[in-house]
């Protein structure tokens, strides 16, 4: 059987061009809007793709780097976690080397001749968590947190590994804890710099494709909501066990 896996992606990048919608919802991309937070259709649908037992790749910065390095891993990256229900979740961490020489960010068609190095990690375990946070009833906020914290801090080493570089704990936990603190969602802006190019992008997007943005994507929204109902409806009346997919950096 052939595993296709279900991702996430801006929608003023995938969903930009009506043209192209087609492909990616083909593609398995759920479109999601950047600093609308965790409680939105796009993340919404990807927990239901979890608790049905697919296979969800996301990336945990919210974004590309923009020099490589590794950045906080966002906590919407928990929500997701752990919104697989009872299930045990598998995390597949990897990480990758290159694609920024590749697709620098910005750019609209990738360089040739570039070397890419991947490294794919061991499954991180948070049941330890899921069981702590029922035994000592911890707010929905301190389990993501929790399990985001886990997720930066081995990705961050797989990562050091990688590149064959030291690993500077220190910092990586002052980033983690600040991006926590922050309370920043999977697609938030993390300068203003980003912010502005955010929202030039919103702006020309809704110029563009004014008709399609207000029609389309409450469409989508209510097309999203009623698949997430019919979901709840059939596990409830099946009571099969799930698969939890994987989640990626």
């Amino acid at each position: 059987m052939l595993l296709c896996r279900w991702t996430l992606c801006a929608t003023d990048r995938c969903f930009q061009r009506e043209l192209l919608v087609p492909f990616f919802r083909a593609a398995k991309v759920l479109p999601v809007e950047r600093g609308a937070g965790m409680f939105q259709a796009g993340l919404a649908a990807a927990e239901e793709r979890l608790r049905a037992g697919d296979w969800v790749h996301i990336f945990p910065e919210g974004t590309r780097s923009r020099d490589g390095k590794m950045g906080p891993v966002r906590k919407g990256v928990g929500r997701l976690v752990a919104a697989c229900g009872e299930a045990d979740p598998l995390i597949v961490p990897f990480v990758h080397s290159g694609m920024q020489q590749i697709l620098p960010k910005g750019s609209l068609l990738p360089k040739t001749s570039r070397e890419v190095k991947v490294l794919v990690g061991e499954p991180i375990e948070v049941s330890d968590l899921l069981a702590a946070s029922q035994q000592q009833e911890w707010s929905e906020d301190q389990l993501y947190s929790r399990i985001a914290n886990r997720i930066g801090k081995r990705m961050a080493a797989l990562k050091a590994q990688l590149d064959g570089a030291p690993l500077d704990a220190s910092l990586q936990d002052s980033m983690q804890q600040q991006a926590l603190e922050q309370g920043l969602d999977l697609y938030d802006p993390v300068d203003n710099l980003y912010r502005a190019q955010t929202l030039w992008e919103r702006v020309s997007f809704q110029m563009q494709h004014r008709e399609w943005a207000v029609q389309g994507v409450a469409a989508a929204k209510a097309k999203l909501e009623a698949a997430a109902a019919s979901l709840k409806r059939s596990a409830s009346s099946t009571g099969l066990s799930r698969m939890v997919p994987s989640s990626s950096g």
